[in-house]
């Protein structure tokens, strides 16, 4: 059986390096990667990697990138900043997609993405959703849950200080690890008859209370955990010298998780990968010298 063309488009970006990775050793033989500068994917080249320019804000370039393309890897732009444009360039990308006939596309969004989440940027999954149901493509959604890796920013202050501020109260959230998030995809595009529909990427969901848990385990360090209300929270955020946006920003991610709205349980990336996601305790230890040394930079 002949191999499909599977692209990744953000290729260059953290998530689509990881899932060329796995692309390559779960033995794609033809992965395009779309990306807004090719000469920065040099290294993936030189791996049997095809890198094509595509820009999500240039739809002529996409019906050039997504060109023989059977199955892609559509990972969200990073584009937050002005309201409605990553929905635009979502749009975009599907109707090249549609054009020139991708067969499958697999969307990487995250959990419980409505219209009325409290975090701002995830209502543009929901609309991308539907951009992509609407189309006609066959396709699966990869509903993300709160990457692992945001702890290697957060935790160093965490550590540093010896408490941990929350509005999350008893909520839990559903995290993965971004290579797990990767291998997820990979694998679905893998398969020989990719899984249609909704698939929940996701590892335990955890409180708080529990985190710090772990995270004092490893660390060996007493750590204080610190609730506070939304607003409370921004002001000891604004008061540490966090930028306003991305203070009131942990906060509605806090909010999101009192509300329960990410608290998800799944077993789709086992069912995918044939593996179980990293658990927080694997993950720390896998990165704790990182986090030290970042710890030891907030200290100089």
């Amino acid at each position: 059986m002949t191999k499909p063309a599977i692209a990744v488009t953000g290729a260059s970006g953290q998530l689509g390096q990881k899932v060329l990775e796995h692309l390559l050793s779960g033995g794609a033989s033809h992965v395009i990667a779309v990306t807004r500068n090719p000469d920065a994917l040099a290294a993936w080249q030189a791996r049997g990697i095809h890198a094509r320019h595509g820009d999500f804000n240039d739809p002529a370039s996409l019906d050039v990138a997504f060109s023989g393309v059977e199955r892609m890897v559509m990972i969200a732009t990073d584009e937050m900043a002005t309201p409605g444009l990553r929905i635009a360039q979502h749009g975009n990308a599907v109707a090249a997609a549609q054009r020139v006939g991708v067969g499958f596309v697999a969307y990487t969004s995250m959990i419980n993405p409505g219209p009325d989440s409290p975090v701002s940027f995830l209502p543009d999954h929901y609309a991308t959703e539907t951009l992509i149901g609407d189309s006609g493509i066959a396709h699966g959604i990869l509903r993300h849950g709160w990457y692992l890796d945001n702890l290697l920013a957060t935790l160093p202050a965490v550590l540093a200080s010896g408490t941990w501020l929350t509005s999350a109260g008893d909520g839990r959230a559903s995290y993965i690890a971004r290579d797990d998030a990767a291998r997820a995809a990979a694998a679905l595009l893998l398969a020989d008859r990719p899984a249609e529909g909704m698939l929940e990427i996701v590892g335990s969901p955890m409180a708080v209370t529990e985190m710090v848990e772990i995270v004092s385990r490893v660390f060996d360090q007493s750590i204080q955990l610190l609730p506070l209300s939304d607003k409370a929270f921004v002001e000891a955020l604004s008061a540490a010298g966090v930028p306003a946006p991305f203070a009131a920003l942990a906060a509605s991610v806090d909010s999101n998780t009192r509300l329960g709205r990410a608290d998800v349980q799944s077993d789709a990336f086992e069912h995918l990968t044939g593996q179980l996601p990293q658990t927080l305790e694997q993950f720390l230890t896998a990165h704790r010298d990182v986090i030290k040394d970042r710890v030891n930079a907030l200290a100089q």
